[in-house]
């Protein structure tokens, strides 16, 4: 049993009800992330990140999600800046969609090299994150 569900099924039903609705509005930002990125929209992906930051909800989604939507308008300093900040997260690990999103980013300028680099960090990082 994991430690999430142990710490769930010792909530009282008030706290349970509060879990469920802070999860429920933290997919509903990681949502938001994602149809920004689709839209192209960095400034709305990067205020819905900015406020699940804030109320400490993010997840590998959310990082995966913005540095999509900087990626899709050609903000890689910014992609970058992201992708570097989960990389050094305390609670958070790397992960294949955050990194192969920002290789796509670069390989699209044609920086193999910073490929290699990210591909370097993902075969260094603990736990190890296979390419797919």
């Amino acid at each position: 049993m994991s430690a999430n569900k142990r710490k769930r099924e010792s909530m009282t039903a008030a706290e349970l009800a509060a879990y469920h609705s802070q999860r429920q509005e933290a997919v509903s930002l990681n949502k938001e992330i994602s149809s920004a990125a689709n839209r192209k929209d960095s400034e709305d992906a990067d205020r819905a990140f900015a406020l699940l930051k804030s109320k400490g909800w993010e997840n590998t989604h959310s990082y995966s999600a913005v540095i999509h939507a900087h990626v899709r308008t050609n903000g890689l300093h910014r992609a970058q800046s992201v992708f570097e900040e989960l990389r050094a997260h305390p609670r958070l690990h790397l992960d294949v969609i955050s990194a192969t999103t920002l290789m796509k980013g670069h390989a699209a300028m044609g920086d193999v090299g910073s490929c290699k680099v990210i591909l370097d960090a993902m075969d260094t990082t603990k736990p190890r994150v296979y390419p797919n």
